[in-house]
């Protein structure tokens, strides 16, 4: 009976939310809807995730009651520009890949957000992130990112951790130097589907002898034998980096070896105190 009248509960609202157009409107109903839709509660701040995804909608607005959102899931509408989120200030994770926003902005009192998804909108450059003052991941895929200024506005969020610009058109290689190798905290970076990886000469040794904290960079890990070899190269050429590989081969070698003879003195120590311990309880 409750699943009934859920279900009739919410087409009723369906039909309430739809401007004289005929357009999706996020209109408190609307809300309401996508919260019942998605097993979340009537009253609007006791809701921390919020599902607005695949919904036609136009602009971001009446968010104003959700004040406990942390999670926030935006993509795939038709949003034209980030605005509607000043009262959202607890929100942890934002998601507004597949949209047309060109600008970033509208962000300013997301001070406690984590995680930004920009992916596949138009923007142009990175701006205005100075106000993120949490955030560790920005997803910008597939925009619109060119020039060698593009990236620069990085540089006003020094916290971000992981970053994907992957299938934009940046071209100038000196972003690399100028910007990625100076963000202080970053440790993952995917850049494939840009220019600049094909005219960077040794495109992955430069990045990782240029960024101490680099663990992952592309397709695969950054591990440790890469970056012995790849800060070897880097002062003395292909021959030191031959050098350095087998150096740490073989020290890891003798380390697997020594383990090997430690786990076999620990077994005998064990039996033989083991063996004392029966003889013991025997003699008594």
């Amino acid at each position: 009976m409750a699943a009934m009248l859920k279900e009739r509960a919410i087409a009723k609202l369906k039909k309430e939310i739809i401007d004289k157009n005929g357009l999706p409107v996020m209109s408190p109903t609307a809300l309401k809807l996508a919260c019942l839709e998605h097993d979340g509660y009537e009253t609007p701040e006791l809701n921390d995730k919020l599902f607005l995804h695949f919904k036609g909608f136009r602009t971001i607005e009446n968010l104003a009651p959700y004040s406990a959102l942390k999670t926030l899931f935006l993509e795939s509408n038709g949003l034209g520009q980030i605005s509607g989120l000043e009262t959202c200030i607890n929100l942890r994770s934002l998601y507004l890949q597949q949209n047309g926003i060109t600008k970033i902005e509208g962000l300013d009192k997301l001070v406690n957000l984590k995680s930004l998804n920009l992916s596949q909108n138009r923007l142009v450059k990175v701006q205005n992130l100075q106000c993120l003052v949490q955030l560790e991941t920005l997803n910008l895929g597939k925009n619109s990112l060119a020039g060698s200024d593009a990236l620069a506005g990085l540089l006003e969020c020094p916290t971000i951790t992981n970053l994907d610009v992957t299938s934009n058109d940046l071209e100038d290689t000196s972003i690399l130097e100028e910007v990625l190798t100076k963000m202080p905290v970053l440790s993952c970076v995917y850049l494939k589907g840009n220019g600049l990886v094909r005219k960077t000469k040794h495109y992955r040794k430069f990045m990782i002898t240029n960024m101490p904290r680099l663990a992952y960079l592309d397709d695969r890990p950054v591990f440790e034998i890469e970056r012995v070899a790849s800060e070897a190269w880097a002062k003395g050429g292909a021959e030191a980096e031959r050098e350095a590989r087998q150096s740490y081969n073989q020290a890891q070698n003798d380390k697997d070896r020594q383990q090997r003879i430690n786990f076999k003195k620990w077994k005998a120590e064990r039996r033989a105190t083991k063996a004392a311990e029966i003889a013991l309880a025997k003699a008594e």
